[in-house]
């Protein structure tokens, strides 16, 4: 802009005089918005209950519930990402490693045709490891 004004293209800056002042914004989350945990346990019970691919729903909702993943970390999880206590172990924490994410691109944007792509975990170490509770079903 200041380059307009000087070679007198604009008259004066229409932009504020600080520069890369971006506006304020709130960072607080309002609580109203989130499930609690009887609403997260209904809304995951009817997911499973649903005819074609309930099973694979229910855990998929569930990990991004109890965890907080990204949705493209719980996609490239692995079965041996999990570990699930013991059944009748009196502590019913299981562990969780996020170590890639697999965001789907298309597969006309990927160099092999495949609908996913490999990438890191974003904002995080190489590999993450979250506990939380679960038992086997």
């Amino acid at each position: 802009m200041e380059y307009a004004v000087k070679h007198r293209i604009l008259r004066a800056n229409p932009l504020p005089k600080r520069r890369g002042a971006a506006p304020k914004t709130s960072s607080a989350l309002d609580k109203r918005s989130l499930l609690n945990p009887e609403q997260a346990a209904r809304l995951l019970g009817w997911v499973r209950l649903r005819p074609r691919g309930g099973n694979r729903l229910h855990a998929f909702f569930a990990t991004m519930y109890y965890a907080r993943p990204r949705p493209e970390e719980v996609v490239a999880m692995d079965v041996a990402d999990v570990r699930l206590p013991d059944a009748g172990a009196e502590d019913q924490w299981c562990e969780l490693l996020f170590h890639t994410a697999q965001p789907e691109v298309g597969k006309n944007w990927t160099d092999d045709g495949a609908i996913h792509e490999e990438r890191g975990l974003k904002d995080a170490p190489r590999t993450t490891l979250e506990l939380c509770r679960g038992t086997r079903r």
